[in-house]
């Protein structure tokens, strides 16, 4: 997630191009419910940092008062989900 950008998605074939280690790349599918909150988010986004350029990040933080925003840290995918697991109750101690 972090190291995603807009080009990598595919709206029209409900695609994504994953990056993994060592430079490989997987094909991801992305349901009707993931493209429709995907460009819900798109559009908040554009709203809040601009358009920005393409290589830019697909998931900004919301914390980055700067123009064009900052891609989201690993740091902060992982403070994310630790506070949705506390609001669900569940152990914080996953991987």
């Amino acid at each position: 997630l972090t190291a995603m950008d807009d080009p990598d998605i595919d709206q029209d074939q409900g695609t994504v191009r994953i990056r993994g280690k060592g430079r490989t790349e997987r094909l991801g599918l992305l349901g009707e419910p993931a493209r429709a909150a995907l460009a819900a988010y798109r559009t908040l986004r554009d709203a809040i940092h601009g358009g920005g350029t393409a290589d830019r990040g697909t998931f900004l933080s919301i914390r980055a008062k700067r123009a064009g925003g900052r891609r989201l840290a690993t740091r902060d995918v992982a403070r994310i989900l630790r506070s949705h697991l506390i609001a669900a109750g569940l152990s914080t101690r996953t991987t």
